[in-house]
C-alpha cells in the first residue's frame, strides 16, 4: 500500500507541473450561499463565512461544542465542488444548538496546491422525531479487521451507540448482523439492549468482505419488522472493499434503502482505506447520500468510539447540515482537502476539522 500510495503522489506532483497554477482565487461575497466569502492569495487554501460578521449569532446561547459527524460528499464533487457536514453543536448547558443564525467560518486546505475557493451555509437543521428507532446495525466480521482492530474496539463502540439511542428513546429495537464471506444474523429486532450487545461480542475476522449481502440483509430485515411510525435506519462498519456480494451491487443496496425510506449511515475505518479514494469508499460514501444518511471516516480503531457516539447524538439530539462549495477548484482524485468549520454563537466559539478524500470521479 505504501508503495502505491507514493506512486499516487507522485502523479500528484506532476498533475501540477503539467497543469500549471494561474488564476485567481474568487469566493463571491454577494452569493446567497457564502455570503462574506474571504479571498485568499495562497494556492490550496481558501476561507468563506456565512455572513460578514457574526452578529445575529450574538441572540443565540453560548456554544461549547461543534462536532463533526460525518459528510456527504457530491456524485458529482468534480463539477459541483459540493461537500455536505453533517454537525452537533451544544451550548454551555450540553444542550443541542440547533439553529440556523449559527455563524460560521470554513478554512479549506487543498494537498495539492491549485487555486480554490469556498463558500458555506448553514443548509438547515434536523430536529428527530419522538417515535422509538429500529436500528439494524452490520458489522464487517473479514479477516482484515484483525489488523485494523486488532483490539476489537468495535464491539463496545457499537455497545455505547445502542446504550444512548436506548436511553434518549426508550423502547427502541435494534438487531444485528456481521459479514465477511457469508452473512450472519447475531441477534433479531429487540428492545432488550442486552441482546445486542450479546450479539456484537459474537462478531469473529475471518473471511471476504460481503458488504452489499450483509446490507441487504438488515434491509430485508427492516423491511419485515417496520412498525408504523416508528424510525428507522441501518448502520454499517467496514474496513474493506466488497468482493463476496455477487450479485448484490452497491446499486441494489440503494436502491432497496430508498424504496423503502431507510437512511443508511456508514462508518469507514482505516484498513483498507490506507489507500482513500478507492471504489468502496465510493460505495459507502453513495450508500449515506443517496439515502439520506452520513458518512463518516476513522483512521484507526482507536476513534471508533467518538465515531459511533457522534452517530448516536446525531441521531437523538439532531444536528445541523452545513453546506460547503468547492466548486472554484481543481482537485487531483485521491489527494485531500483539510476543512476546518468554527462555529460561534452567543459570543463564544467552537470548531472542528476533518479530512475530505477526493473521489476519483
Amino acid at each position: 500500500m505504501k508503495a502505491f500510495a507514493s506512486v499516487l503522489a507522485a502523479a500528484c506532483v506532476l498533475a501540477v507541473a503539467t497543469v500549471g497554477c494561474t488564476g485567481d482565487v474568487v469566493a463571491d461575497p454577494t452569493s446567497i450561499i457564502g455570503k462574506g466569502a474571504i479571498d485568499l492569495p495562497d494556492l490550496g487554501v481558501a476561507e468563506a463565512t456565512t455572513g460578514a460578521d457574526d452578529s445575529a449569532s450574538l441572540a443565540l446561547a453560548a456554544i461549547r461544542s461543534f462536532d463533526i459527524v460525518g459528510t456527504r460528499v457530491s456524485r458529482s464533487f468534480h463539477s459541483d465542488g459540493i461537500v455536505s457536514i453533517v454537525a452537533v453543536p451544544r451550548d454551555v448547558t450540553d444542550k443541542p444548538l440547533l439553529d440556523t443564525r449559527i455563524f460560521l467560518k470554513v478554512t479549506a486546505r487543498a494537498s495539492v496546491p491549485f487555486p480554490m475557493s469556498a463558500q458555506v451555509r448553514v443548509a438547515g437543521t434536523k430536529t428527530p422525531a419522538p417515535q422509538p428507532f429500529q436500528m439494524a446495525v452490520s458489522i464487517d466480521s473479514s479477516g482484515s479487521m484483525s489488523s485494523s482492530d486488532p483490539g476489537r474496539v468495535r464491539v463496545p463502540a457499537a455497545n455505547g451507540f445502542v446504550d444512548l439511542v436506548s436511553a434518549r428513546f426508550s423502547g427502541s429495537e435494534f438487531a444485528v448482523w456481521d459479514f465477511d464471506t457469508e452473512v450472519r444474523a447475531l441477534a433479531p429486532f429487540s428492545p432488550d439492549p442486552a441482546s445486542a450487545k450479546a450479539a456484537t461480542a459474537q462478531v469473529r475476522e475471518a473471511g471476504s468482505t460481503a458488504l452489499h449481502k450483509g446490507a441487504m440483509a438488515a434491509l430485508d430485515a427492516l423491511v419485515l419488522a417496520r412498525k408504523p411510525g416508528w424510525q428507522q435506519g441501518l448502520l454499517v462498519l467496514t474496513d474493506g472493499m466488497d468482493n463476496s456480494s455477487e450479485p448484490v451491487t452497491a446499486k441494489d443496496v440503494i436502491a432497496k434503502a430508498k424504496g423503502a425510506q431507510i437512511p443508511i449511515y456508514t462508518l469507514g475505518l482505516g484498513g483498507a482505506l490506507d489507500i482513500p479514494g478507492l471504489s468502496f469508499v465510493g460505495d459507502i460514501q453513495e450508500y449515506a447520500a443517496e439515502t439520506g444518511g452520513t458518512f463518516a471516516y476513522a483512521r484507526d480503531a482507536s476513534r471508533l468510539t467518538r465515531a459511533f457516539d457522534l452517530m448516536a447524538a446525531s441521531a437523538t439530539s439532531g444536528s445541523v447540515e452545513v453546506e460547503v462549495d468547492l466548486s472554484g477548484g481543481t482537485y487531483v482524485p485521491f489527494s485531500t482537502v483539510t476543512i476546518e468549520v468554527e462555529a460561534r454563537a452567543g459570543g463564544a466559539s467552537a470548531k472542528d476539522s476533518f479530512e475530505l478524500v477526493v473521489p476519483l470521479s
